[in-house]
């Protein structure tokens, strides 16, 4: 079998999620030519905290500048400038091949739940519609597109979007295979 032979099943499924043929080709050239790897994703120089003064602390709770900075972001709320954005994508492998987002963590509900729980929340005291991005990947995108039709309501109504998708490399450029041989 050619190295660079992609299956069917495997192409369909590429195409399906967004896999684009000329960036990966150019990605790889330059894998292969040294110029990406993991000495690139290496951080050079010193790494330390941030220095006195270069973080500031939001004003105190229940102070007059407070009020005001969530007085505005209830407005923008209103007036539809504020979205959520959950990122659930990934390969589901953490969780034991399972969707991280769907795992029940607290009182049966899952992180998905706990999540839209929260910004349901806000959008009801802002008494405003916070619509929720859910981004998903190849991995996760059934089992979250079926959570989100559940799940969506009028204040937080969900719409998801999926990753794009590639494939995974040796630090040859090969197109990496597991032991069955499957990319």
């Amino acid at each position: 079998m050619d190295s660079r032979e992609i299956d069917a099943k495997t192409a369909q499924l590429l195409q399906r999620y967004g896999f684009e043929d000329i960036p990966f080709e150019s990605l790889n050239e330059r894998l292969v030519r040294g110029e990406l790897g993991a000495a690139q994703n290496r951080i050079k120089g010193k790494v330390e905290p941030p220095n006195e003064g270069d973080l500031h602390a939001l004003p105190p709770l229940g102070g007059e500048v407070r009020r005001a900075l969530a007085e505005r972001g209830e407005e923008a709320m209103r007036r539809g400038e504020v979205a959520a954005v959950i990122l659930a994508g990934g390969m589901a492998t953490r969780f034991g091949g399972v969707v991280k987002a769907a795992v029940p963590v607290l009182d049966g509900r899952t992180f998905l739940q706990l999540k839209l729980k929260d910004i349901a929340a806000v959008a009801e005291h802002a008494d405003a519609t916070i619509p929720v991005y859910l981004m998903t990947s190849f991995a996760t995108d059934e089992v979250l597109r079926q959570m989100a039709e559940a799940l969506s309501t009028a204040p937080c109504p969900i719409k998801t979007f999926p990753q794009f998708i590639s494939l995974r490399m040796t630090p040859e450029g090969e197109l990496f295979r597991d032991r069955s041989g499957a990319l």
